[in-house]
């Protein structure tokens, strides 16, 4: 699983922001960010668009961890629901 460091690195770059979303995105697809960034990369549905996801695959970099996205049915018994959590991979 690549880190923030080596991504910037790699990048040459000094913020993950300036790593183009789809670069993010494509890491992510990848699974080279880690396997639960990999499977919350592919719920792109659950957010507003593209640039959220990687905004949100960006704060989990920044965080050292990894981004998930379950997705709750509501079953008649309540609303649908999203959740979006930063979990450490152990």
């Amino acid at each position: 699983m690549k880190k923030k460091e080596g991504l910037l690195k790699v990048y040459n770059v000094d913020s993950l922001s300036a790593i183009a979303d789809d670069e993010i995105l494509m890491l992510a697809q990848l699974g080279e960010l880690g396997l639960i960034t990999q499977s919350a990369s592919c719920k792109v549905w659950a957010f507003k668009s593209e640039h959220e996801l990687a905004e949100h695959i960006r704060k989990a970099l920044e965080l050292g961890k990894e981004l998930s996205v379950s997705f709750g049915w509501g079953e008649f018994y309540g609303p649908d629901k999203i959740t979006v959590e930063f979990k450490t991979d152990d």
